[in-house]
């Protein structure tokens, strides 16, 4: 089946769920609803919503696009590690041009993460540091190029996708242990009385 078929059938089915999830009548609940006298209108929130949505589209596009370019000089540079001889190292020219590819993946990452409103809103201020510590310690490696052979400069790059990784995992297991999975919530959670 097209690709096209499968992403325009499940737009639709997704469509007529929130249809018949929503009611037939969405706009009767939020005219009952009492907004402060300061607050726009129906519309205008519609409005404000739509931008706020292709703004971070947009972004999101961008920032994978920036994602893939870095995935495809990556894929060269391990190409021309292969390539090399043994114990062979790249020129300087290469190692910048890798250990900023690697810096920008990590980078980007943090781009993408920061147009999801999960991690948005754990406010950890200690995983976007780590995080850009982690992409800086990749781009501190490009003078080493006449220390280390290719391959150990892979090595090494890969260990800083490791790192950041972890640092993610460990983002999320802190947010679970605080009883926010990150996810947001379609219903309030329920409350137990001890009476």
């Amino acid at each position: 089946m097209k690709p096209t078929v499968i992403a325009t059938t499940v737009c639709l089915v997704a469509a007529m769920s929130e249809a018949l999830v929503t009611g037939t009548d969405p706009r009767s609940r939020f005219r009952k609803l009492r907004l402060p006298s300061y607050s726009p209108a129906f519309g205008i929130w519609i409005l404000i919503g739509l931008y706020r949505d292709v703004v971070r589209l947009r972004g999101w596009i961008a920032l994978h696009f920036a994602l893939f370019l870095g995935i495809g000089v990556l894929g060269v540079g391990a190409h021309r590690a292969i390539a090399l001889p043994a114990g062979g190292h790249f020129n300087a020219q290469e190692q910048w041009i890798i250990c900023a590819a690697v810096a920008g993946i990590i980078l980007v990452i943090m781009g993408i993460a920061a147009t999801s409103e999960r991690h948005v809103r754990s406010g950890r201020q200690s995983v976007w540091l780590s995080q850009a510590g982690i992409a800086l310690g990749a781009l501190m490696l490009a003078p080493l190029s006449t220390k280390i052979i290719a391959t150990g400069i892979l090595l090494l790059l890969l260990l800083c996708f490791a790192a950041q990784i972890v640092v993610l995992i460990a983002n999320r297991r802190l947010l679970a242990g605080r009883g926010d999975s990150g996810w947001l919530r379609s219903t309030p959670p329920a409350t137990t009385s001890h009476s």
